[in-house]
């Protein structure tokens, strides 16, 4: 399920111990809520937890509460209980404190790095003149932005006798 290339570039910016421990997270996390994450959860999760070990280590822990994040949990529950196991994990197995405050900043992120059913989802056509430029701009995005609902439409013109006609050309990723 994980991209060994982009794991590898992954070590680049963060700590390997890191990675090991967004792995662990991953899949406890899966597991406990009994569905699917993002493929960007790897990345996503290890940047989080790489800030918050640093800030931690350099006594930077945000210990303040917010009345608005008190609410997310009512509405994510199932996620919260998540972020409380993963301060415990993280506190038994990596010996990092970990306050209250962060699982909720971790339930957050829990929820927007949940794989989501596309259906319904509303989709985005890119239409170009030229033989490959939305192609080319739906690769960046796509890739980017790891989505799948876009699509490109490459479109090139030809006068002949006064007549304009428009070719169009559309290209699956």
């Amino acid at each position: 399920q994980l991209i060994p290339n982009n794991e590898h570039n992954l070590r680049d910016i963060v700590e390997q111990e890191v990675i090991t421990l967004t792995k662990e997270i991953w899949k406890m996390a899966e597991d406990q809520l009994g569905y699917h994450f993002k493929q960007n959860f790897l990345y996503a999760m290890s940047l989080h937890l790489s800030s918050f070990i640093k800030r931690s280590k350099e006594g930077f822990v945000q210990i303040k509460q917010n009345s608005e994040l008190d609410k997310l949990i009512l509405n994510y529950q199932n996620e919260y209980e998540v972020a409380i196991m993963i301060k415990s994990h993280m506190k038994e197995n990596y010996q990092i404190n970990v306050p209250e405050v962060e699982c909720w900043y971790l339930t957050m992120l829990l929820v927007s790095l949940k794989e989501q059913n596309n259906l319904g989802d509303v989709g985005i056509v890119v239409a170009a003149h030229g033989r490959s430029t939305a192609t080319s701009m739906v690769q960046v995005v796509a890739k980017l932005l790891d989505v799948e609902n876009i699509e490109a439409v490459d479109s090139t013109s030809l006068y002949h006798e006064d007549m304009l006609y428009l070719f169009t050309s559309k290209r699956h990723n």
